[in-house]
C-alpha cells in the first residue's frame, strides 16, 4: 500500500516538473488580480464540497437500497421459535452479507456511472476540438449531442433490473451534483485564467474539462495532480492560450480543490469523533 501510494506521488510529481517545464519553455506575461483569484478559490472549494456532498449521499442511497433489497429476499418469519433474539442472531449475519454484496454492487455501478457521463463527454469533446481546429468554437451543438447522450445512459440503467432502484430520481440527483461540481471546476479555471489577464468563455472549456477529470478517475496519478496540468496546458492552447497562464490556472485550481478536501474530510472525522464522544457521555 505504501508502495503505490509513493508511485502515485512520484508519477505526479514527474508529470508536474514536465508541465513546469513546458510552461517555462513557453513564456507570456501576466498579471494578477486577487479579488477573481479568490473567487477562483472558492469555486474550487465549492465543487470539493460538492463531490464530498455526492459521496455522502452515495452512501445512503445504496444503504436504503441494500437494505430494502435484501429485507425482500430475506424476510423475517412471523412465527418464532425460541424468541425473536435467537432467530435475529441466525438472520441478521445473511442479511448483512446480502445487503453488503448488493451495496457493493451498487456501489461499482455508480462509480462506472459516473466515469460513462466523462467518457461521452470526452469523446464528443474530441470532435469539438477538431472543429476548433477549423475556427469552429460554438460549443451549443456539440453539447446538446452529449445531453442526448447522457439521456441514453439513463434509459440503459433504467433497462437493467438490478439497477432500476438506483437509476430513478436518485441517479438524476447524484448525475446533477456531478455536473454542478464539474461546472465549478470550469468556473474556477477560468476565473484563475481572468485572473492572470487571459480570457476564454466557460462554455468552450466545458466539455474539454471532461477530459481532465475522467483521466484523473482512472489514471494512477495522484488526484491527477500533475497529470491535470499538461492536459490543462495542451487543451487551453489549442484555443490560443500561451502555456505559462494556462499552467498556472489549472495548477491553482488543483491544489485550492486538494486543499479544500482535505479540510472537509478532516472536518468530517473530527465531527465523528465528537459525536462518539458525545454518545459515551
Amino acid at each position: 500500500m505504501i508502495g503505490n501510494f509513493g508511485m502515485r506521488l512520484f508519477l505526479s510529481a514527474f508529470f508536474l516538473v514536465v508541465a513546469t517545464v513546458l510552461a517555462v519553455l513557453s513564456p507570456a506575461s501576466v498579471g494578477f488580480l486577487w479579488q477573481f483569484a479568490l473567487i477562483a478559490f472558492l469555486a474550487a472549494g465549492f465543487s470539493a464540497f460538492l463531490k464530498s456532498y455526492r459521496s455522502y449521499l452515495l452512501v445512503r442511497f445504496v444503504a436504503q437500497e441494500s437494505l430494502e433489497i435484501s429485507s425482500h429476499l430475506l424476510p423475517s418469519p412471523v412465527l418464532t421459535v425460541g424468541g425473536p433474539n435467537i432467530l435475529q442472531m441466525v438472520i441478521s449475519p445473511m442479511r448483512y452479507a446480502l445487503g453488503k454484496a448488493i451495496g457493493a454492487g451498487y456501489f461499482l455501478a455508480s462509480k462506472l456511472f459516473e466515469i460513462l457521463i466523462l467518457l461521452s463527454a470526452a469523446a464528443v469533446s474530441i470532435f469539438y476540438l477538431i472543429f476548433v481546429q477549423f475556427g469552429r468554437t460554438n460549443p451549443s451543438l456539440f453539447i446538446g449531442i452529449w445531453i442526448v447522450l447522457l439521456g441514453f445512459l439513463f434509459l440503459f440503467m433504467e433497462r437493467l433490473p438490478f439497477l432500476h432502484g438506483l437509476a430513478s430520481w436518485r441517479t438524476f440527483s447524484l448525475t446533477l451534483l456531478d455536473v454542478s461540481s464539474w461546472l465549478m471546476d470550469v468556473i474556477s479555471v477560468w476565473l484563475f485564467l481572468f485572473s492572470f489577464g487571459y480570457w476564454i468563455s466557460p462554455a468552450n472549456l466545458f466539455l474539454p474539462f471532461s477530459i481532465i477529470l475522467l483521466l484523473a478517475k482512472i489514471s494512477p496519478v495522484f488526484y491527477g495532480f500533475g497529470q491535470n496540468e499538461i492536459l490543462g496546458e495542451v487543451l487551453l492552447a489549442v484555443f490560443g492560450l500561451p502555456l505559462f497562464p494556462a499552467f498556472l490556472a489549472v495548477f491553482f485550481w488543483d491544489v485550492s480543490k486538494i486543499a479544500v478536501s482535505f479540510l472537509l474530510t478532516e472536518s468530517w472525522r473530527k465531527l465523528e469523533e465528537r459525536r462518539a464522544l458525545a454518545s459515551l457521555v
